[in-house]
């Protein structure tokens, strides 16, 4: 998480679509620093209704974050005595400050809308958004501190990183008196909160015990939402130490039926649904394979790539990971000429219909958005043998397109590849058939029957 992106999945887009298309209010709170650069844009990209966005550090600030209106003749009044103009632009201007350089950007209509310092050897000090003047300062320091600001320029609320395997991530400090985020939130139910609003956090990382007595004092209905494989990480990592609340919401439905029968209060609730196709895809007679995924270990793109590099008849399409990411894998891995790395591309923009299969080798899966959609798609899914998302659609399934290994990658494309396009049309179909259970209306009903079996005000 940084000011220029919070944490959030497609699974939020989908509940936030889901709860606005039945006219049912919800909002989403951010509780780490987030900063809209220029407008809204970027938020409708991701998929929400930007209003319905609440920067939660943000509302501290008493500055319209839509409204720019910082002249260049106010930021120059700032500088100090001595301060040289190097260079300038269009939409730039680059000033010589006694202790480093100092960029700054302007929009199309000349207001100021960031400020980099960085010092003599060009490491950034600090990086600021504005608006109607400086909104927020992000220090460059170890500490990772950050400060809003109001009109006047006096500091609204500023804090630090904790990191992202810390808990809080983040602290405030406001009036001297320092805050968690779940305080952030608390504040905000105050004024805006009410009995039997329902409150949902995501991600199951770190528990916010203040939130959750509060909402029970309050009368709300407050759940954490599992989004991995508990028993994965109690087997096989040592660190593990996450402790379940009796009641909660779950990504998968495999991962629900256990909990349940171990005395939890689990609800399995869609993460998306998808429009199942009436047809198999076009390109299934095609030699292309998609696989959807970021370079973290556990998803093994280096295990899918040797395993094509023995299969040339294939063609592998990878798509996600930022360019620098993308670069740092190709320089320490050899790409043979059948693996394509697309980068990342909007979930929305990725042409399934033109693959024939849809592969996944991660360690470990819960309800796998990506494959799920490649379901609906009707793409034959070859993938890990992993529970709770995998091993239940291959035993469904059951046209042996599972692997645990290289070898049993390699031979499972190999038998792709004497598929005839009629066969590879009968296992297509019988994917379709599976995906039903996934489709928008199970997902939707899911989500709107829970909320009115734990007593939504805003659910008849």
């Amino acid at each position: 998480m940084s000011p220029k992106i919070f944490g959030y999945e497609s699974t939020q887009t989908y509940r936030h679509a889901v709860l606005r298309k039945h006219g049912i209010a919800n909002k989403f709170l951010v509780t780490t620093p987030f900063v809209l650069e220029h407008d809204y844009q970027r938020l409708r990209v991701m998929g929400f209704e930007p209003e319905d966005v609440i920067n939660l550090p943000g509302t501290y600030s008493d500055m319209d974050t839509t409204t720019f209106t910082y002249t260049l003749e106010a930021f120059e009044k700032t500088l100090e005595v001595g301060a040289q103009l190097l260079k300038e632009g269009p939409q730039y201007r680059i000033y010589k400050v006694a202790n480093g350089f100092i960029d700054v950007d302007t929009n199309l209509d000349g207001f100021v809308v960031g400020i980099l310092h960085r010092n003599a050897n060009l490491e950034i000090v600090s990086t600021t958004f504005c608006s109607q003047g400086p909104y927020y300062t992000a220090y460059g320091n170890d500490e990772q501190s950050f400060e809003y600001y109001n009109r006047d320029g006096s500091i609204a609320i500023s804090g630090y990183y904790q990191g992202p395997k810390e808990y809080p991530v983040v602290s405030y400090y406001l009036d001297e008196e320092e805050f968690k985020e779940e305080d952030l939130v608390i504040r905000y139910l105050d004024e805006h909160g009410a009995e039997k609003d329902v409150i949902i956090k995501d991600q199951l990382q770190s528990h916010f015990p203040g939130l959750i007595a509060y909402a029970e004092e309050r009368g709300m209905i407050f759940r954490d939402v599992l989004h991995y494989n508990h028993y994965h990480g109690l087997e096989h990592n040592k660190n593990y130490q996450t402790v379940l609340p009796n009641k909660l919401l779950t990504a998968s439905p495999y991962l629900n039926q256990r909990l349940v029968e171990e005395g939890y209060d689990a609800t399995f609730i869609h993460p998306v649904g998808v429009a199942v196709a009436s047809h198999p895809p076009m390109g299934l007679s095609s030699n292309k394979v998609f696989l959807s995924s970021h370079f973290n270990r556990i998803k093994r793109v280096d295990m899918a790539i040797e395993a094509f590099r023995q299969v040339p008849e294939l063609e592998l399409h990878i798509y996600g990971g930022m360019a620098n990411e993308v670069e740092k894998f190709r320089k320490t891995h050899p790409i043979p000429d059948n693996v394509i790395l697309k980068g990342f591309v909007d979930t929305a923009l990725i042409p399934r219909h033109s693959f024939t299969a849809y592969l996944s080798c991660s360690i470990s899966e819960m309800y796998a958005n990506a494959m799920v959609e490649s379901l609906g798609v009707g793409l034959i899914p070859i993938l890990s043998k992993v529970d709770f998302g995998h091993n239940q659609v291959l035993d469904k399934l059951d046209y042996g397109t599972g692997f645990e290994t290289v070898e049993e990658l390699v031979e499972v494309l190999r038998k792709l590849v004497a598929w005839p396009t009629d066969y590879r049309k009968q296992v297509s179909e019988k994917v379709l058939e599976i995906a039903q259970e996934f489709s928008h209306d199970e997902a939707e009903s899911a989500l709107l029957n829970w909320l009115k079996s734990v007593g939504s005000r805003d659910v008849e």
